[in-house]
């Protein structure tokens, strides 16, 4: 199962599931870091206050959208900030428009923060494509 086109469709892939990471932490109890489950529902929640028409796919449940992504981020490697690796913690969540990259992990929690730039970088996505 590849990545499929999604022209037109803004798609955001999320995790509702702990990562391996989470647990250890929770483990450790050192640090009080948001989930991974509770920054991807803030991105999603930024999304639906946009009036955003997306599909979710949770990596953390479907083995299937966690390959498509991993597709998606070997297209965009060589963009990509160096050292993000497909199934961490630091590729979801991860938004794609008309099968364009708009922003991966923090930079895309970072946007989801201003509406305003999360508009602006979904519009760049769509026109580059």
């Amino acid at each position: 199962a590849g990545a499929s086109t999604y022209a037109g469709v803004v798609v955001l892939y999320t995790a509702s599931g702990e990562t391996k990471a989470e647990k250890t932490l929770k483990t450790l109890k050192t640090l009080k870091t948001r989930s991974l489950r509770e920054r991807c529902r803030d991105v999603r929640a930024a999304l639906v206050a946009l009036g955003v028409d997306f599909l979710e796919r949770d990596v953390s449940m479907r083995e299937s959208h966690a390959e498509e992504l991993e597709t998606r981020l070997e297209k965009t490697r060589s963009s990509a900030p160096r050292g993000i690796e497909p199934g961490t913690s630091h590729t979801t969540p991860a938004l794609f428009a008309d099968d364009e990259t708009v922003a991966i992990g923090v930079e895309l929690e970072h946007l989801a923060s201003d509406q305003g730039a999360l508009r602006a970088a979904l519009a760049e996505a769509v026109a580059r494509a």
